[in-house]
């Protein structure tokens, strides 16, 4: 599920929100990343074992627009914004099930460390009910790699 990979968190991270929105201070530079979570179907939780990354974060990387996510079948709704926290409200449809929840960001140390947490929830054929949690803690360690 897209939803779940460090890719699409990664690019909620870097978001600078919409134009009408306040912008998220993220400082430009080398970021770690470590990203866990657990999908329960049909009562069997099945945790995602702690994965790490690293990823030069460029100020170019800070565009964010909400209608990438309609595309790839999701629609988000913000809730609140401010400098340090955004909350978004998502639905997410795909021809074997739509999944809702929201996604929560937020910066600390001004703009050197950030949390992410998505919570979704939804129906698929033959699986019946399914949540899936992902948690992203994301710290920014330094100037990029030349």
């Amino acid at each position: 599920m897209k939803l779940l990979s460090t890719g699409l968190a990664a690019v909620f991270l870097l978001s600078a929100a919409s134009a009408h929105a306040e912008e998220i201070a993220l400082n430009p530079g080398q970021w770690s990343f470590t990203q866990e979570g657990a999908v329960t179907v049909m009562g069997n939780t099945m945790p995602m074992p702690p994965e790490n990354n690293l990823e030069c974060i460029t100020e170019e990387d800070a565009a964010f627009d909400p209608d990438e996510f309609r595309q790839d079948g999701c629609d988000i709704t913000a809730i609140s914004e401010t400098s340090t926290r955004h909350e978004y409200a998502m639905v997410c449809e795909s021809q074997e099930m739509s999944m809702s929840g929201d996604l929560v960001i937020e910066l600390s140390d001004g703009g050197n460390s950030a949390s992410i947490t998505s919570n979704m929830s939804g129906q698929g054929p033959g699986m019946g009910e399914m949540t899936a949690v992902l948690l992203i803690e994301a710290e920014r360690v330094g100037e990029c790699a030349q």
